[in-house]
């Protein structure tokens, strides 16, 4: 007995209507509706209702501990210089979205009271972004499946992983380059169901426009080309047996390659409209330079290379990109520590939980692969390709990091989705691992929210961190003076939200470029500073032993220990301050000639 597929072309658009049905199933409109399982509601008005549900919840939530994800802080540079600027190449238009949006709910007269209210304006343009990522995964999920239950598990699992809620609800960076390749996706889905070619090729400008929001987002072309190349092989299949691929690859290929060549020339032309566009106009104007800048990777020789613990940490980074199984602001290295070891346990379940949960998803899907149909194996192996593309950076630069798990995770819980439901859908299906397998999906997904929603909701309502800390260090410095620190909370509180009263120096951040030439900024920086007549102060960088000092600061970024030896000696503590879970001061400079 045979199933008839939903058909990956119909994942196609996420808002299609009967027309789209009839064009993409080759099925009567009449026939499509009747396999839609009874929904009479237009999958446009559910992918409506899903962004506005969607939006809603992660404006609402709106978290107030701006250290849960890296760079969240950053927001504030826009509203200290009230101009556009760029990043780095691996977040270069940040600055301009953020910009951009802000004076978009500016002309609504909607406008920020101080930097915290700048940090909401720049948390809900993620909320936004987020919520749109979720109701392209809806529409895309709902094509593939016709099932809501199964859409709503998928785009709600995705939306609520921690990773994910943490950048909707905050201000980082990576968020609407995540909407950019969702939209690119989808288009590109669009067109190649349609065989339409301006889609493909606004696919690939929109794919270029991920690159430049947030770097690692491109690696989404891979599962795309995939797609792009393997799509007829589904088109017009009713089984299985309908698509051997052994036979039809090349000729495949061969027909398909006008519409690679459309979204690859598409995606090249969009690096110079894009970058050289920005590099020019932010003072790079010669060709070779633009080149030098485009290729630049920062921070490489200090997080990139692949390792075996790297490699044996993805699946603790991908529980933890699910869960909130570690104590707030801390990594697993946080785990030695004898007040953070009641934690062991819990990540330890919650490692087992998801190894076995991927485990059982990957047992599962060699074991219906013969029976479900072309259309389920194209989608499945099409999301798994995008989970192995999109997780390279978690193997080669931070496994826990929870920027690069956004795009992996998306892949996972659509392929997820994509495999249950076929298994579901069996003849067979009343065995009892098929038939439970809904409601452990759902329990999965239920574990997710009940604890990530439980924390963001303590967030939204927690006092902003070492806010009154970096309130006091404003307080006793002033116009003209120097504050040298390193990556404790309060000084990035104090350096993003009172930049304008005195210059703030981050040394790790400018050790990023090399330990000589932040040791010679540093010198200059203070002898500068000195003869303007202002006061030199550190903030929490002296605090540092030779052995808290070594791991990072001496062993990865080279800065030796001796760099601040002249400095440590002639300090005077002028306050304290609790930073987590060390104690840091305030100490000012006063040579020792004087």
């Amino acid at each position: 007995m045979q199933r008839a597929a939903p058909g990956m072309e119909s994942g196609a658009s996420v808002s299609g209507g009967e027309e789209g049905k009839q064009e993409m199933t080759g099925e009567p409109a009449s026939a499509a509706m009747k396999k839609d399982h009874g929904a009479a509601t237009p999958l446009s008005w559910q992918v409506a209702a899903v962004f506005l549900i969607a939006s809603a919840a992660f404006v609402l939530l709106r978290s107030s501990d701006y250290f849960a994800v890296d760079g969240a802080l950053r927001a504030l540079e826009i509203f200290q210089k009230h101009k556009p600027f760029l990043h780095p190449n691996n977040h270069l238009l940040y600055p301009i979205n953020v910009y951009v949006w802000s004076g978009l709910l500016s002309a609504l007269r909607i406008r920020a009271q101080g930097p915290l209210g700048f940090l909401a304006i720049a948390q809900a343009m993620n909320a936004v972004a987020a919520a749109a990522c979720v109701a392209i995964l809806y529409g895309i999920a709902y094509r593939l499946t016709k099932r809501a239950s199964v859409a709503a598990l998928v785009a709600g699992g995705w939306g609520v992983s921690r990773a994910v809620l943490a950048h909707a609800t905050n201000s980082a960076e990576p968020m609407v380059g995540v909407l950019w390749s969702a939209a690119a996706l989808a288009l590109l889905l669009y067109g190649i169901s349609r065989n339409r070619r301006w889609p493909v090729a606004g696919a690939g400008l929109l794919l270029g426009l991920a690159l430049a929001t947030y770097q690692t987002m491109v690696l989404l072309c891979v599962p795309m080309l995939f797609l792009l190349c393997r799509y007829p092989a589904a088109r017009g299949a009713q089984g299985p047996e309908s698509n051997d691929s052994s036979q039809t690859f090349w000729p495949l290929l061969k027909s398909r390659l006008p519409d690679v060549g459309f979204f690859l020339a598409s995606f090249a032309a969009s690096i110079p409209m894009i970058y050289g566009t920005a590099y020019y106009l932010s003072g790079t104007k010669k060709l070779p330079e633009m080149v030098a800048r485009f290729v630049q990777v920062d921070a490489a020789q200090v997080y990139g290379g692949a390792s075996v613990m790297k490699l044996l940490t993805v699946l603790p980074g991908l529980t933890y990109a699910l869960f909130p199984c570690l104590p707030q602001h801390c990594g697993f290295q946080c785990l030695a520590a004898p007040e953070h070891r009641i934690w062991i346990p819990i990540a330890a379940i919650a490692i087992l939980t998801v190894a076995m949960a991927f485990i059982a998803i990957i047992v599962l899907t060699r074991k219906i692969w013969p029976q479900i149909t072309a259309h389920e194996r194209l989608a499945a192996t099409t999301c798994g390709v995008g989970l192995i593309a999109t997780i390279i950076p978690s193997v080669i630069w931070m496994p826990a990091y929870d920027k690069f798990w956004l795009q992996p995770l998306a892949c996972l819980f659509l392929g997820a989705g994509v495999v249950l439901f076929g298994a579901w859908s069996l003849p067979d299906r009343q065995r009892v691992g098929v038939r439970l397998l809904p409601w452990l999906a759902c329990v999965f997904v239920a574990v997710l929210w009940a604890t990530n929603l439980a924390v963001a909701w303590t967030a939204a309502r927690q006092v902003p961190p070492s806010f009154a800390e970096a309130q006091e260090v404003a307080r006793l410095t002033g116009t003209g003076d120097l504050v040298v620190g390193d990556w404790n909370d309060v000084f990035l509180v104090y350096s993003n939200m009172w930049a304008s009263r005195a210059t703030g120096f981050n040394l790790p951040t400018q050790a990023l470029q090399g330990a000589a030439i932040s040791a010679s900024r540093l010198r200059d920086a203070v002898q500068h500073t000195q003869q303007a007549g202002g006061k030199v102060f550190f903030l929490g960088v002296l605090d540092l032993s030779e052995k808290e000092w070594k791991p990072f600061l001496g062993d990865r970024l080279k800065l030796p220990y001796s760099a601040l030896g002249q400095y440590r000696g002639c300090a005077q503590i002028v306050a304290s301050f609790a930073d987590n879970d060390r104690q840091i001061t305030l100490q000012q400079y006063l040579p020792c000639d004087r």
